[in-house]
């Protein structure tokens, strides 16, 4: 997760703030929901990616995170906000990448304990704030860090799709207290202000990306591929 100046995101459920104008702590409503938040890891456990649980047997990340990987070659981590401790390690069972979008469902090997966040039935309104979640690391420049222990959440707010461009599947945010997705949030997701609502995904980054700031593309709109999940994870 990328951090501009003073910290932009700020690890969850923190317990004093952070020293700096633009830090916001985020609270931890509604309660233990935030943990649908999961790592892609190697069987070694090290972490890839962010993905995100939409049903209990059943989390969605970007096509990059899974691309020529088999189901044995990887686990999820949920229910944690560490991406190398706590929580419970599934296996994984099988990985359904998108024919067309850049995401992929990956189905775990028994069902998780941790309550879903499900995908939105319409995009977030333009001006609607939300927060993108993820353990990428917190300097700009690909390589300059690991990612962080603790979960971070960084503000978005929704905007036009004119603002970048966006088409088809895409959206556009900003970041208002500075900051964004960065090398190691790919799969994370965009949730609403009070994590209820699932509305996209940080995508694959750019191939040959060297700084996250610079070569950030739009977020995935997983609004107008519900139709695809559904259809596979029922």
């Amino acid at each position: 997760m990328k951090l501009f100046s003073a910290l932009a995101a700020v690890v969850l459920f923190a317990a004093i703030p952070v020293p700096s104008a633009q830090a916001a702590i985020m609270g931890t409503s509604p309660g233990t929901q935030i943990y649908y938040v999961g790592s892609v890891q190697e069987a070694s456990g090290t972490h890839l990616c962010g993905s995100v649980l939409t049903q209990e047997a059943w989390v969605i990340t970007a096509k990059q995170c899974v691309q020529g990987r088999t189901p044995e070659s990887i686990n999820i981590r949920l229910g944690s906000r560490y991406h190398a401790s706590k929580g419970d390690v599934l296996p994984v069972v099988r990985i359904i990448p998108h024919p067309t979008s850049d995401v992929a469902l990956i189905g775990l090997g028994k069902p998780s304990s941790v309550v879903p966040v499900h995908v939105a039935e319409r995009p977030e309104p333009a001006g609607e704030k939300g927060k993108v979640l993820g353990w990428g690391q917190t300097c700009p420049t690909a390589g300059c860090g690991g990612p962080t222990a603790e979960l971070q959440a960084v503000q978005a707010r929704a905007e036009s799709r004119s603002a970048c461009g966006a088409e088809g599947d895409r959206l556009c945010t900003s970041y208002p207290n500075g900051g964004g997705p960065c090398f190691g949030d790919e799969g994370g997701p965009l949730v609403s202000a009070d994590g209820i609502s699932l509305f996209g995904l940080v995508p694959s980054r750019v191939p040959g990306a060297r700084n996250c700031a610079e070569d950030r593309p739009p977020l995935i709109d997983l609004t107008v591929l519900r139709g695809w999940i559904d259809q596979h994870t029922g």
